[in-house]
């Protein structure tokens, strides 16, 4: 007896992936989920945004075959109860959310989701700092148990895995470390020329010691970035007289900049891990960097960078100093960077997060 077998074609469904973008603002972790959503639309999974408002130094830059939806209302609570509808809908396999703000709310209201979608919360910053700057007491109230209601936790550095832990008692959930992701860069110079700061203009960059230090010296800066401390850096910068630094605003260009550049300038009093850095490595660009709490054991080292300790301008000049003297190999240290970093090897990470 002969059994026929009939052939049947089985349309297997894509994973579905969400991400949470608070806007297009012009932040690293803004930066970091734009970058993964570019990455991974052309893979095969069917990867979606929700984008809480949308404006920002970043608009433009996601590709246009990234599925996007658009909250109604741009009040964070209620673009949370769209979202909550927009999950229910898609069913996607998993969720990613990062920036403080929608991590708490969301995760505060874990309950109104689908139990069956894991749940991500990507941590950007050390906690402990990152609550003493919140306004919002609310906010500070619901984050504890807003991180504890998260499937799974990313932080991009151990420092900043330490910090949560004991910023956050009882934490169930997994904590991953999953450093930044930067993208494939070609960029080549002949001439690099002058030094470059780059980030948002907040006291936590600390840009006051590397104008006070700069001003002390015949070194051409470039300040890149806005924010909330300019009128004050600009009018520190004007009393101290010093032509050679100059204030160049928001930049889509940062690799190029970077490329062309002699260092980066690092003065920051903590980070969660410095998108700058790991960009500025990927273009061969060594960095003088102030010691802090934040990834630099996972990024810096003898081969990349001076480091120096406190906010005595006099340490960074000595570090100048120091750095004029030494030489540092631009092609080897982009190499590293985009072994360690590069966007391919980071987006997998993020993909192995999909199981529970």
């Amino acid at each position: 007896m002969i059994i026929l077998k009939e052939n049947i074609n089985v349309k297997h469904k894509k994973k579905k992936i969400l991400f949470f973008l608070a806007s297009f603002k012009g932040g690293g972790a803004e930066q970091v989920f734009i970058r993964l959503l570019n990455f991974l639309s052309a893979s095969k999974y069917d990867v979606s945004v929700f984008i809480n408002r949308n404006r920002g130094e970043h608009l433009g830059r996601l590709n246009d075959n990234v599925k996007k939806e658009f909250s109604l209302i741009e009040w964070l609570p209620f673009a949370v109860l769209q979202f909550a509808f927009s999950v229910w809908r898609h069913r996607p396999s998993v969720v990613y959310v990062t920036i403080t703000y929608p991590l708490a709310i969301i995760g505060f209201l874990r309950f109104l989701f689908p139990s069956r979608t894991i749940f991500v919360g990507r941590v950007t910053n050390l906690l402990s700092r990152e609550l003493d700057s919140i306004s919002s007491s609310l906010i500070r109230k619901i984050i504890p148990q807003a991180v504890r209601n998260y499937d799974k936790l990313i932080c991009q550095s151990k420092d900043m895995k330490n910090d949560l832990i004991s910023t956050v008692s009882n934490i169930e959930s997994p904590i991953m470390i999953i450093n930044n992701p930067i993208p494939e860069i070609s960029i080549k110079t002949n001439k690099r020329d002058g030094f470059v700061c780059i980030g948002r203009l907040s006291k936590q960059k600390n840009y006051d010691l590397a104008i006070k230090a700069f001003s002390k010296l015949n070194l051409r800066l470039d300040i890149y970035g806005i924010g909330p401390e300019e009128k004050f850096l600009k009018e520190l910068n004007k009393s101290l007289n010093n032509e050679e630094i100059k204030f160049q605003g928001f930049t889509n260009n940062v690799e190029s900049i970077l490329a062309n550049a002699e260092a980066l300038i690092v003065t920051s009093d903590y980070e969660g891990f410095s998108n700058v850095i790991v960009e500025a490595l990927a273009c061969g660009t060594p960095v003088i960097s102030k010691n802090f709490p934040g990834g630099q054991n996972e990024t810096l080292d003898e081969s990349n960078s001076i480091r120096f300790e406190g906010n005595d301008p006099q340490s960074l000049i000595n570090a100048l100093k120091e750095f004029q003297a030494s030489y540092f190999d631009h092609s080897a240290i982009a190499k590293s960077a985009q072994k360690k970093f590069g966007i391919s090897k980071i987006s997998a990470q993020y993909l192995n997060l999909m199981n529970k």
